[in-house]
């Protein structure tokens, strides 16, 4: 069943999503024409960490610094798969292709809005150009309702989100087919109308997890934390940036009791790097890529959930 992740990892907004990118994108600066993601794998020996890359993400920006393409490269720089973004007049994202190295679509998502530039449906289509699913969307004042269905039209689940007086989310009800409540997320702000706070609750109202956002005088974002049902910290997300403001690093930690002690445990590393020219990528695939995908990533070959990928959701890092 569709799960719409709201995140910034979560985060980034959501930090969620690509070619396919787990990360949330980033907001980038007037002139940033591209900017790489590099994952690494983390291993540790006897009480030391040692990593080595695994991925490589690269996205590219148009003029007016919308996101037109999304690629995907193995450790060795050799292409896996790539997403572009195709604009309407208005700048609204209306098509999201993802082809495989050699060119050939894997899947199509088509998406369409109503007369006041808000979203109205977003289908979805297999290598084959036939529908897969589809999303209805309708709208009552300060509140959106998402309806998401299989090939066959059958209903799958449905989305409710309400919005307050500044057009900002404040709860994402996700229903099941069945209409009862699979998951309850309520997003609160802080003063500069940056994401603070995103608490997860149940079906039986009981918080499941809570992640919360720390920022710098300048209201960029320092660190990722969440909590469990326990309101236990067990993991951290650390930002760094570079002397101009962009995100270069994220170190992602876990926290657990270990010995009568909280030990912070590195799991993950991405480094970013920009530019304000467009790198030109390989076209085929090394028949050796299949292993260098990072464990836990999703295949790029099937199409994501019809909402988490467009690119307009991404880290506000300033």
């Amino acid at each position: 069943m569709k799960k719409i992740l709201l995140a910034f990892s979560l985060a980034a907004a959501a930090f969620s999503l690509y070619a396919f990118d787990t990360a949330a994108p980033v907001a980038v600066k007037s002139g940033i024409r591209e900017y790489t993601r590099t994952g690494y794998i983390i291993t540790e020996k006897f009480g030391d960490y040692y990593r080595s890359p695994a991925a490589k993400y690269v996205h590219v920006f148009d003029v007016n610094g919308k996101e037109i393409e999304s690629s995907e490269l193995t450790n060795k720089d050799i292409l896996v798969d790539k997403v572009t973004y195709e604009y309407n007049t208005a700048g609204k994202l209306v098509t999201t292709t993802c082809t495989d190295a050699e060119g050939k679509i894997n899947w199509k998502i088509i998406t369409t809005y109503d007369a006041s530039g808000n979203k109205a449906d977003e289908s979805q289509y297999n290598a084959s150009d036939i529908l897969v699913n589809k999303s209805i969307w309708k709208y009552n004042g300060k509140q959106a309702e998402e309806s998401y269905y299989d090939t066959d039209g059958a209903l799958l689940s449905k989305t409710i989100t309400k919005f307050d007086d500044a057009g900002r989310e404040v709860e994402v009800c996700q229903y099941a087919a069945e209409g009862y409540l699979e998951e309850k997320r309520v997003l609160a702000y802080n003063d500069a109308d940056k994401l603070s706070e995103v608490t997860f609750s149940g079906a039986a109202g009981v918080v499941t997890k809570r992640t919360v956002f720390r920022f710098d005088a300048n209201y960029a974002i320092t660190e990722e934390q969440t909590y469990d049902a326990s309101n236990k910290l067990v993991t951290r997300i650390i930002f760094k940036y570079d002397d101009n403001g962009n995100i270069s690093r994220t170190t992602t930690y876990s926290v657990a009791e270990k010995f009568g002690t909280t030990v912070n445990e590195l799991i993950d590393i991405n480094e970013y790097t920009f530019s304000n020219t467009v790198t030109v990528l390989p076209t085929a695939r090394s028949t050796t890529t299949s292993s260098s995908r990072p464990a836990g990533a999703p295949s790029t070959t099937t199409a994501p959930a019809a909402r988490t990928n467009t690119p307009s959701s991404s880290i506000d890092a300033k």
